[in-house]
This record gives C-alpha cells, structure tokens and sequence, in this order.
C-alpha cells in the first residue's frame, strides 16, 4: 500500500452549509466560533458559512488536486456513488430522492469550484481568506 494519495481512489462528494446545519445542530452555534472542516471534500459549505459571517477553516488531502480535476473525479464516480446509494438506501434514511441527491452533490461541487475560483495561484488552495478576513 502506497502512502501517497491519489486521485483515482477518491470518490469526493460535499455538502452544503444547510446540511452541515442539520447533521451539526450549527444553529446553536454563535457564528463567532471557529469551525474546522476537515475531510469535507468539495464542499459548498465554507463560502455559504463564511459568506454568512461565519468563520471556517477548511482541510482536505484532496486539495492537491486541482479544481478542474476533482470536478473530473466528482463526474466520473457520480453514477457508481448513486448506484451505491440506491442499493443502500434501505439502510439510510433520505430526505429526497436519489436523483435530488446527485443534484445536490453536483450544486456543492459548483459551489466549491466558484470558491475556488475566487483565488489566485499562488494563494491557499482552499477557502482560508474567507475566515481570516
């Protein structure tokens, strides 16, 4: 087993700052307080939460790569990942239909990638200005 992360091995997915919200019970936090999210993948939920005030750092070893081709990743697993959650979705408990997922999946990855957008080369990679602003 190689220690090096690779691309091809990542089925990357995130969320947005609603969700987070619900899975977190964020709502009780005063906007105030740092949040770290750590492994979030290509995530919407930063520039949501910092674009409300909030504070986030955001960490992910997928964010070697660059915003191009984690959307390229995110294309290619989306119908292996939904082929996924409906073979699961006995077991889960959803709150839409899988198609609603995908749409939800690929809205935080636009989300992400405009954030990411957002920066120059040679500055963070990931949405850090947002916070430390």
């Amino acid at each position: 087993m190689t220690d090096k992360f690779r691309l091809e091995t990542f089925c990357p997915g995130g969320c947005h700052e609603w969700e987070y919200t619900e899975f977190f019970a964020l709502d009780d936090q005063p906007s105030a307080k740092w949040i770290l999210d750590f492994g979030g993948g290509p995530s919407s939920f930063n520039a949501e939460r910092s674009a409300r005030g909030g504070s986030v750092v955001t960490v992910d070893p997928l964010f070697q790569f660059d915003s191009a081709d984690i959307n390229g990743r995110v294309i290619e697993t989306r119908h292996a990942m939904l082929a996924g959650l409906r073979a699961e979705c006995y077991r889960l408990i959803l709150t839409c239909t899988v198609e609603d997922h995908e749409a939800l999946r690929l809205s935080t990855t636009r989300g992400f990638r405009a954030d990411l957008s957002d920066f120059a080369d040679d500055e963070p990679p990931v949405s850090l200005e947002h916070s430390l602003a």
